[in-house]
């Protein structure tokens, strides 16, 4: 269903990041006891709710979560199909990129803010679009670190972030120094325009960077990589000049050593993900855009400048896209990231049958998931459920169940399909939906409990 302030599209590609979805992915195979002891801050969030409703109802709520799953993926490009009530300079039909996790999934539709949402350049590809997400993640580094022309920019970790970082610094006339330990991305970095490439596990980092800028040390480094290792922040801080500064893209160790930063007065800044407005509920899924002339470069402005960076062949991504999968074949897509060669993007591709007609269709067709076939007392009263957050289904469907000799639950409702769908079967209903006049118009139904937040 189509939301208030949102687009509808269809999806006819989407990117994997290699990063952010493995280690998701990596988790979500691990053992309860595994993943509890090393998210010991959840642990103590179960076990106060255990002090407070008891044993069962704290095991029925982590069962819902751990059945339930995540949607992944937060980088998409497609059509929109349908405008929802209060969107402007959209109609259907339009070429679109789209950003956001657990929004902009690896999906067939996704419901996605205005915000979120950025116009495709016309005859742009759907494959280079989908990247969008990733190249607004780089930009915003890049405008972190703030160098001018002919200044010094040591990139940390060749891996998409990294190469996007690359080019980006390059048309901005900085001077870019690449170092990774894995030597066909470094020479990927070199196809690319590095002026220098650097493994640090053959050469001194630190070196090559003085030899390079006449014993002054880099402008900036931009941490690009993934690593639980403090060591490598260490080197990015020791690489920059008296009042240079370190912007944090990727992930590292943080045990830092006021020595390497004292002396140097260096600033160590962090870029959040896309740019100002992330996490920001009012711009993000209410559409409240800041000021052009006070905020430039909003996440939505940062990526849709990207799209532009590429379509206009400034950006090139052919050396960086591995391979692209029918949705059919995602299993063995990020099996592909998981081998020690494994590529830096990988793209899953959807029916490329679009158009208003397929809406329409969609529209109308009955998309009611059917759990079971029920058959219960008059006595009993039916429910459904609207809205299948972690109230809800901590607290009322375990209370429900306890009743069932008085109550039923006939149908869920939620706008996460896949959540509504593990719910219904966890709690044995008649059937899941995303679409709430399916449950209006349910004539077996006698009560409708609503627990959504709107």
């Amino acid at each position: 269903m189509v939301s208030d302030g949102c687009l509808l599209i269809q999806v006819v590609n989407s990117c994997i990041s290699a990063g952010t979805e493995l280690t998701s992915v990596q988790t979500s195979k691990k053992s309860l006891i595994k993943r509890a002891m090393e998210q010991p801050e959840e642990v103590k969030k179960v076990l106060d709710f255990v002090r407070s409703n008891g044993i069962e109802k704290a095991y029925l709520r982590v069962k819902g979560v751990m059945d339930t799953g995540k949607p992944t993926g937060y980088s998409i490009a497609g059509r929109v199909i349908a405008v929802g009530k209060g969107v402007t300079g959209y109609e259907v039909g339009d070429c679109v990129a789209a950003a956001g996790a657990g929004i902009a999934n690896h999906a067939e539709f996704v419901d996605v803010p205005v915000n979120l949402a950025m116009k495709m350049p016309e005859g742009m590809s759907f494959e280079n679009a989908s990247t969008v997400t990733l190249g607004g993640i780089a930009m915003q580094g890049v405008r972190r670190a703030d160098l001018r022309m002919g200044e010094i920019c040591v990139v940390v970790g060749a891996g998409i972030l990294g190469l996007l970082a690359l080019q980006m610094l390059k048309m901005s006339g900085v001077r870019v120094v690449v170092a990774d330990l894995d030597e066909s991305r470094l020479q990927i970095a070199l196809q690319l325009g590095a002026d220098k490439i650097i493994n640090p596990s053959k050469e001194d980092a630190i070196k090559i960077v003085e030899s390079m800028s006449g014993g002054y040390g880099a402008d900036a480094v931009l941490f690009t990589a993934a690593t639980s290792s403090s060591e490598p922040l260490s080197q990015a801080f020791k690489m920059c000049r008296r009042k240079g500064r370190v912007v944090l893209v990727g992930v590292v160790g943080m045990e830092i050593n006021r020595g390497d930063i004292y002396a140097k007065e260096l600033d160590f800044l962090i870029s959040t993900s896309y740019g100002p407005g992330r996490y920001d509920s009012n711009y993000e899924e209410r559409g409240m855009d800041y000021p052009y002339a006070y905020v430039r470069w909003t996440e939505n402005r940062n990526m849709t400048e990207y799209l532009r960076m590429v379509h206009e062949g400034h950006i090139d991504l052919k050396p960086m896209i591995a391979a692209t999968y029918n949705i059919e074949q995602v299993t063995e897509a990020f099996d592909a990231l998981q081998q020690p060669a494994k590529p830096i993007i990988v793209i899953l591709s959807y029916s490329e049958n679009l158009g208003n007609d397929v809406w329409l269709k969609y529209k109308t067709q009955d998309n009611k998931i059917v759990i079971k076939n029920k058959s219960t007392s008059g006595d009993v009263i039916k429910v459904a459920l609207v809205g299948a957050g972690n109230f809800a289904t901590g607290m009322h469907l375990p209370n429900m169940k306890k009743l069932s000799s008085k109550f039923s639950l006939q149908a869920v409702m939620s706008r996460s399909g896949n959540k509504a769908k593990a719910i219904a079967e966890q709690y044995g209903a008649a059937y899941a939906t995303a679409n709430y006049n399916d449950i209006l118009t349910d004539k077996d139904v006698d009560l409708v409990m609503i627990a959504a937040a709107r």
